[in-house]
């Protein structure tokens, strides 16, 4: 963590790529508007809000029991009390912080990646495009001869090679069982070798259980065990790459040619009069590659109080967790066949969600909901609803950023 944080940007981008330095880009701009936001609205928001003693506060989910966290609302302000004006200038400051930010870190996203275009080093991924969206094979031919021709046609003379993009989930999850026997059968021959270097000629071998985690089946010699397991998976691996490479062919291949210029030309040019086929883009760096108590315990005045103020913002916390990987999942799905273009269209999912549903869906949805009957008598009142019961819905946020 240290040298994490004592490297500088040119340490990150030669040892991880452009992408890392982006990300700690990123994190220290959230941390800047955090910063710069706090410092402002913690000492004068807290304070106007606390110190106004001409409303009290009852509008909560437990009774009154949270209403001191209510004070430090803005739904504790009298309505059309001067006071409000601290709150709307704060949403301008914050506004203007995080606008500021944003664009210092956009032109310095941009600095970055025009210097990694520009360096003289060489890197696989300057003479490499992702070409997407491939439309189906002419009879006769396979998948890389089409790649081949249709950029030999364009570019004959820096085309060199093509590598279509493959299902390799099969492939990496034997891949990755072989890897693993390789490990342990590296620490049972270093087992077995250590009482020789003390002068006992002979070492004990080690020994293992077959059954489930090594705690149950029968007792077998780890060497032999994992020789064994290598033996078998080598020639399973070699044969499901032979399977993969002809039966499980996306729509996705890298396309890597003999100059930079060209790559980058290509990267950014149109290569079919159709826009949805033979997209092209930039490639990716190559390391882009149940409660059964709970019904009782509701019963209980504490518990009870402590489930309604928080147990809607914790269930909105686990889903949220849980929310990026079913969306890395439909990414995945949409057939984008880099890692980090599949991370990013995920983050771009999940931010819309967060505005859609989390806060706009939470506010205005609350709002709506509880003051329901008042819209059906005058519908005409949705403004002023709006307006009053809103800083009403501050708490759940300020729960939620705490429990967050």
């Amino acid at each position: 963590m240290r040298e994490a944080l004592s490297s500088t940007e040119e340490d990150v981008i030669s040892m991880s790529g452009v992408d890392s330095a982006v990300y700690f880009v990123f994190l220290s701009t959230v941390l800047g508007i955090l910063v710069l936001a706090g410092l402002v609205l913690l000492p004068i928001l807290l304070p106007v809000a606390a110190t106004d003693h001409t409303v009290t506060s009852n509008n909560t989910t437990s009774n009154g029991t949270f209403s001191d966290l209510d004070r430090l609302s803005m739904g504790h302000v009298q309505e059309k009390s001067p006071r409000l004006w601290a709150f709307v200038i704060a949403t301008y400051w914050v506004s203007l912080v995080a606008y500021y930010l944003l664009w210092k870190a956009y032109k310095h996203v941009s600095d970055l990646t025009a210097a990694a275009l520009m360096s003289q080093g060489v890197r696989a991924e300057q003479f490499t495009v992702l070409v997407r969206d491939i439309p189906p094979t002419p009879e006769g031919q396979s998948r890389k001869e089409q790649i081949d021709s249709y950029f030999k046609t364009i570019y004959p003379e820096a085309f060199y090679r093509s590598m279509v993009v493959t299902d390799n989930k099969e492939v990496n999850k034997i891949y990755k069982e072989l890897e693993e026997c390789k490990k342990k059968l590296a620490h049972a021959e270093a087992v077995y070798a250590e009482p020789k270097k003390t002068g006992k000629p002979d070492g004990i071998r080690p020994m293992n259980r077959t059954g489930f985690l090594g705690l149950f089946g029968n007792k077998v010699d780890s060497i032999e065990c994992y020789t064994q397991k290598i033996n078998e998976l080598t020639p399973k691996l070699e044969a499901e790459q032979k399977v993969t490479l002809r039966e499980k062919q996306l729509g996705s291949a890298l396309v890597f040619f003999t100059s930079r210029v060209t790559a980058a030309s290509a990267a950014v040019s149109l290569h079919a009069r159709m826009v949805d086929t033979w997209t092209v883009m930039d490639a990716p760096e190559p390391q882009q590659k149940l409660l059964p108590f709970l019904k009782a315990a509701t019963d209980q005045d504490v518990i009870k109080t402590v489930l309604e103020a928080y147990l809607p913002q914790i269930a909105l916390i686990v889903f949220l967790a849980l929310l990026p990987k079913f969306l890395l999942f439909l990414s995945k799905a949409e057939g984008i066949p880099s890692e980090s273009h599949v991370i990013r269209a995920a983050s771009g999912k999940y931010f819309y969600f967060s505005v859609l549903n989390v806060f706009i869906g939470v506010t205005i949805g609350g709002t709506l909901f509880s003051t329901l009957k008042t819209i059906q008598k005058d519908p005409n009142s949705i403004a002023d609803l709006l307006a009053t019961s809103l800083p009403g819905n501050a708490t759940f946020f300020l729960t939620f950023v705490a429990l967050k």
